[in-house]
C-alpha cells in the first residue's frame, strides 16, 4: 500500500473520473481499491472496518488530487493511455434501465416526470466542473 508522499501524480485535464468520490472495490481476498483496478491497494477489508478506509488519508489525498485532474500514475496509467475512464457516471443509464425493470416488476410506467428529471442528471464533466473544480482552485 503507497503512502501518502509516494505517490506521483499527472494532470490530465480532459479526464474526469468520479469513482473514488463515491466507489470502494474489495477484491475476494480482501483488498480495498478506489476502482475497478484491483493494482494499487488502498486498505483490507480483513484488517479494517469500509469506513477508516474510505475515510483515510491516502483516499482523502486521492480525492483531492483528482479534483484538480491531478492523476496517480500507478493507479490512473490504463485509464489514462487507452481513454477508457468513466466518461459518464450512468446515472442516466440506471434511470433508464430503472424505469424499464419498474414497469415489468410491477406492470405500470414508471413517472414519466421523474423519467425526464432523472434523464437530466449531469454527467461527470458536469459534476466535475460544478462540484470539484471551483473547490480545487478556491473560486
Amino acid at each position: 500500500m503507497p503512502q501518502e508522499h509516494e505517490v506521483e501524480y499527472r494532470h490530465h485535464q480532459c479526464m474526469y473520473c468520479l469513482e473514488p468520490f463515491k466507489t470502494l472495490y474489495f477484491g475476494f481476498e480482501g483488498s480495498a481499491h478506489p476502482c475497478c483496478y484491483k493494482g494499487v491497494t488502498f486498505g483490507d477489508i480483513k484488517k479494517q472496518q469500509a469506513h477508516e478506509i474510505w475515510q483515510s488519508g491516502l483516499m482523502h489525498s486521492l480525492r483531492d488530487h483528482i479534483s484538480r485532474q491531478a492523476y496517480p500514475v500507478d493507479l490512473c496509467h490504463g485509464c489514462i493511455k487507452t481513454g477508457l475512464y468513466p466518461k459518464a457516471n450512468a446515472a442516466r443509464m440506471y434511470s433508464i434501465h430503472y424505469s424499464r425493470w419498474y414497469a415489468d416488476r410491477f406492470g405500470q410506467r414508471f413517472d414519466t416526470k421523474l423519467i425526464e428529471r432523472m434523464k437530466a442528471l449531469p454527467d461527470s464533466r458536469e459534476v466535475f466542473e460544478e462540484m470539484l473544480l471551483p473547490h480545487a482552485t478556491g473560486a
